[in-house]
């Protein structure tokens, strides 16, 4: 056959490609009878966003069983002295009796002894949070299994390790520090956000309780003489004191469209992650900077809130439990007397926003359900008892006033648990750790042992609870699958055990950090050859400042343009 001169037609998209050939005059060609033309479906090309956050996911997990698992070694000849059994018992008492071991099938799955059993833990800690308390403040004898309950609690929520400046043997500080570096961020940005000379001050009106998130607003904004006329400065107020702003009242650009002008952002709400990826998205990583130093002050100013007058979390924590108690006898005598039907309903039955929903669960002759409902925020609950609960009740009552009035503060049956925990640094609960073993030592003479590097068991703890892998080492899979060395980099200088106490022994810091330098490095999209330049190096920031500067000729002559004409 007669070769022929042919064009093809590609329109590629991100889940199509369409398809057409033709001749040199462009008339669809017809092969086997069909029109040479068509398109091919497939699925959507993603980023490795998802992959790497899976990945990093995993990594977190398996370190902190990492952790967990030393622990366990640290205390198992202890424990094992006493309760054999124990360390099984506490790793089945996620099953149902009939799925645990032959040997293990008994009722209780913390302690079996003939004089405390799990009926007798649970009557004398109400939550982990009194035990702990109770380790750090009573001068009672504890059983090492209790010391070892509470230190592995600590493991499982250590914090985070964004502020390294903080020390976990002293006073948390560092609001001096965050809102420093908002204010260098907002001059860089033009924005003149006045210095703070009192620092303490400003602190104590952020974190006080029983005032409203509005109420805290016009005493920060009194306190450092800004106005709601001064818009952006006004908001990002608004967003220290936890309240939402929309992405116009922080940035205005004349591209982006009115939809993501209307953006909502909060850091207290339950969506902020992916609130703001989107905000990100639509303002860029330059000008999203200044909401992270943002919500850098606002997380100490909550984490203040939280701590409040305690020295420890744990005391934090059973002062909440003991409000939320007092609360809930409050809110049941004062349903019980006026409204029964109320009662019932809120408590006796799991629905939308009610306090059965609110906690996940509800046992009662009506019904036995668990977290069969997805309204269960605690601006939920309030809405159910402004609205619905307290419907009924006499404005006049004293206990209704008094509801409603924590209700507004949001003090009302406040949990231990909420997503503010996401504020509390690692130093905190190292601080906590460190108290927790000192008192232990002198009862618990193996805590005093030293072992490897002339380490006591107590410092080991500490180490292993205060080490953090430094991101430029990254994974230390010593033994890697061949398709996934593309993600490792680290320099291992001697194999064994890489442990907090010998990981400069281990492994060749410097090197890995250079590995991971050049690993990050990427070839320019213009010149193929050639590296491309680090955002923050001298040469490129002097390219942008050119750039800009070009951009503000053109945008003036074009102004002198109009004019004249």
């Amino acid at each position: 056959m007669e070769n022929k001169q042919y064009y093809i037609g590609l329109d590629v998209g991100t889940n199509s490609v369409g398809w057409a050939a033709t001749d040199t005059s462009y008339n669809l060609l017809r092969a086997k009878g069909e029109d040479m033309w068509g398109a091919r479906l497939f699925d959507e090309a993603k980023t490795a966003v998802e992959r790497r956050t899976k990945r990093t996911s995993r990594r977190r997990s398996e370190r902190e069983k990492a952790r967990k698992a030393m622990l366990k070694e640290l205390f198992a000849d202890e424990i094992n002295k006493i309760d054999p059994s124990f360390f099984i018992r506490l790793e089945e008492s996620k099953f149902f009796l009939d799925d645990r071991s032959e040997n293990n099938r008994q009722r209780y799955t913390l302690f079996n002894d003939a004089t405390f059993t799990d009926k007798d833990y649970y009557e004398k800690y109400k939550t982990i949070f009194h035990l702990r308390s109770d380790l750090i403040n009573s001068d009672e004898k504890f059983d090492v299994r209790l010391v070892f309950l509470a230190i592995l609690n600590l493991f499982s929520h250590r914090g985070h390790f964004l502020n390294a400046s903080l020390k976990g043997d002293g006073d948390i500080q560092g609001m001096d520090v965050f809102y420093n570096d908002l204010y260098e961020t907002c001059e860089e940005f033009e924005i003149d956000l006045p210095q703070i000379s009192n620092i303490d001050n400003f602190e104590k009106i952020l974190s006080q309780k029983g005032k409203s998130r509005t109420k805290i607003l016009e005493e920060l904004s009194e306190e450092l003489s800004i106005s709601k006329k001064e818009k952006i400065k006004y908001a990002i107020l608004k967003l220290i004191c936890g309240m939402k702003i929309k992405v116009a009242d922080i940035y205005s650009d004349e591209d982006i469209q009115d939809e993501d002008k209307k953006k909502d952002l909060g850091f207290r709400e339950s969506d902020y992650e992916e609130s703001s990826l989107k905000v990100k998205e639509i303002i860029g990583d330059d000008h999203f900077e200044l909401i992270e130093r943002a919500k850098a002050v606002h997380d100490m100013g909550l984490l203040a809130n939280i701590i409040g007058n305690s020295k420890y979390l744990c005391e934090a924590r059973v002062e909440a439990y003991d409000n939320h108690h007092k609360d809930l006898l409050k809110i049941k005598e004062l349903l019980k007397k006026y409204d029964k039907k109320a009662y019932n309903d809120m408590f006796r039955k799991m629905t939308d926003k009610n306090y059965s929903a609110y906690v996940g669960s509800v046992n009662s002759n009506i019904a036995k359900e668990r977290r069969s409902v997805d309204n269960r925020k605690i601006e939920d609950l309030y809405e159910y008892i402004k609205k619905i609960a307290l419907k009924n009740i006499s404005d006049d009552n004293e206990d209704k006033i008094e509801i409603l009035k924590k209700i507004e503060t949001g003090e009302f049956l406040k949990k231990q648990l909420t997503a503010s925990n996401g504020v509390i640094p690692n130093q905190l609960q190292s601080r906590e750790l460190r108290a927790i073993l000192k008192k232990a030592e002198s009862y618990l003479p193996f805590l005093k042992e030293k072992g490897e590097k002339n380490l006591t068991v107590s410092e080991m703890i500490i180490q292993l609870f205060e080490f953090q892998i430094p991101y430029y080492v990254g994974p230390l899979d010593k033994n890697p699958k061949k398709d996934n060395k593309a993600n490792l980099w680290a320099k291992i200088k001697q194999g064994g055990r890489i442990l907090p106490w010998n990981f400069e022994d281990k492994v060749d810091v410097k090197g890995s950090r250079k590995e991971f330098i050049e690993k990050m490095v990427r070839k320019c999209t213009y010149l193929s050859e050639e590296h491309s330049l680090p955002k923050q190096s001298l040469l490129y920031c002097n390219l942008t400042c050119n750039m800009k500067k070009m951009w503000v000729g053109e945008k003036r002559r074009k102004k002198v343009k109009k004019s004249v004409k």
